[in-house]
């Protein structure tokens, strides 16, 4: 039997899994290692690209380590969107690896909206101009570290990073999934060179794009000494998170909306280059598309509030037991706590794209409680998914079907009935645990033959959850309301 390595490199995470030809987990083949950003206090959120590395070279020798006789087929990888480092020619990192949660460039993204066509270069790149994206990142490094800039030889994501330490230089090739995400290309397909001579930056010094097919199976003498079993194996570059989550979830067809609430949040779906949205390159305001490989164009709408916010409220205010809190929120009518809340706690990504949007609470008074601010913040929360969900289902009003992963939903019954009841579309959880990983598995055998296995559609389904129409009806009035103090503070 024939194995695929995954490995799965997260904000605050990465875990190596091997995945059989029915791509189910083998438990006992299976490692994981955290770590923590680093936080600045002007917003900084960063990790060194060195420790990064040492922490996913960990799972992948634990891993090899319990390998035992099993042979690995391919390896695939799935990692954090948006990020980036600068290193020298011999690879060797000059600045941190920058998330896309690091707003310092934030100031630089309001700058160049008003240097450029904001609409335009979002339909040509998938991107809007904001801190989650290169071009402002980039100005930003620019203007506040010169020297460092310059001497960057090439700018890189994770992937790009890893494989330049495990087969040297001539691997430092980019996804078309990676690229989509960096708001410097024509639709993931290739460099905006346009893009780039207007912000004055050199095409020499970022990856060059790698067609579907390429891999890399000539890892560098130390590597093939450290893992003996995976030398030869195909590594193919890294694809991003959201994408593999959507494809390991079981949303891989066009008629599937993926919603997923882990640490921040994204809806996304599968579309085909012959849709409506793809052949006029229209897509409703607000939303941004990526890919999950050449083929496969994937659109969506990401807010950084999620479980973050829901552990920031844990955390901070004197809440009952969760399931105390469950049953609380169960009996609550929508709305019942008379505030409007707007949360951006972690910034502003869809719909409004905001770098300089905050949170704000309105309506609270001495009566107002603990569990009226958990419950106004989760509900805030679901009514900006339910504003995304629209704007999709304007591009695509074929989706009959939501598909939710996340542990915040999972274990979260109530809220997943707020997200339902304000959505107005049945819900059913996608209870495969680690989505991204799968996904992963998944994108690596179809990349390697051609196609996905039968095992695709065997991921395991949970509880669905159907909308109220009377509580719809009234998320609605609270989403324009939510709207309405959005425009009056931030349009």
């Amino acid at each position: 039997m024939a194995y695929i390595l995954s490995l799965d490199i997260g904000t605050s995470s990465s875990r190596a899994m091997l995945w059989d030809e029915e791509f189910h987990e083998e438990k006992d083949v299976h490692f994981q290692s955290a770590y923590k950003m680093h936080t600045t206090s002007d917003g900084g959120v960063e990790i060194a690209c060195n420790e990064l590395a040492k922490h996913v070279e960990e799972c992948i020798d634990n891993v090899m380590a319990k390998l035992g006789n099993r042979k690995i087929d391919a390896v695939g990888i799935s990692s954090f969107w948006h990020s980036m480092c600068g290193i020298d020619k011999t690879g060797k990192p000059l600045t941190p690896l920058y998330t896309w949660a690091d707003t310092r460039s934030a100031a630089a993204a309001i700058s160049l909206r008003e240097e450029l066509d904001v609409s335009l270069i979002a339909q040509q790149t998938g991107c809007t101009l904001h801190s989650s994206y290169y071009p402002a990142r980039l100005r930003w490094l620019a203007d506040s570290n010169a020297e460092v800039f310059k001497a960057v030889d090439m700018w890189v994501s994770p992937g790009e990073f890893l494989f330049d330490r495990w087969f040297g230089p001539e691997a430092r090739v980019i996804s078309h999934s990676m690229l989509s995400g960096t708001g410097l290309s024509l639709l993931g397909m290739k460099w905006d060179e346009e893009l780039m001579d207007t912000l004055k930056l050199s095409l020499s010094r970022f990856p060059n794009v790698a067609s579907d097919a390429t891999h890399f199976d000539n890892l560098k003498d130390s590597y093939v000494k450290r893992w003996p079993a995976l030398k030869g194996v195909p590594f193919f570059p890294a694809i991003g998170d959201g994408a593999c989550a959507n494809i390991g979830s079981g949303c891989h067809s066009t008629g599937k909306m993926a919603l997923s609430l882990g640490t921040s949040g994204a809806l996304r779906v599968l579309c085909s280059e012959d849709s409506a949205a793809m052949k006029n390159k229209h897509r409703p305001d607000g939303l941004w598309l990526y890919r999950v490989t050449s083929t496969m164009p994937l659109m969506g709408a990401a807010f950084s509030d999620g479980g973050n916010v829901h552990q920031w409220l844990a955390s901070t205010l004197q809440l009952p037991s969760d399931t105390s809190l469950e049953q609380e929120l169960a009996k609550r009518s929508p709305g019942q706590h008379g505030l409007t809340f707007l949360p951006f706690m972690a910034g502003e990504r869809s719909v409004g794209w905001n770098p300089a949007s905050k949170t704000v609470m309105m309506g609270m008074n001495l009566n107002t409680s603990p569990v009226d601010i958990a419950h106004a913040t989760m509900e805030a929360i679901a009514l900006r998914f339910a504003e995304g969900a629209s704007r999709l289902f304007s591009a695509f009003p074929h989706i009959r079907e939501i598909d939710a992963s996340g542990g915040a939903l999972i274990h979260s019954p109530a809220w997943t009935q707020i997200f339902t009841d304000a959505i107005g579309k049945p819900i059913t959880l996608a209870m495969e645990p680690e989505a991204s990983s799968r996904g992963a598995a998944l994108l690596a055998h179809y990349l390697l033959t051609g196609k996905f296995p039968k095992a695709i559609d065997s991921s395991e389904r949970g509880t669905t959850f159907h909308p109220d129409p009377e509580k719809h009806n009234t998320y609605k009035q609270m989403l324009a309301d939510q709207n309405q103090l959005y425009a009056k503070l931030f349009a």
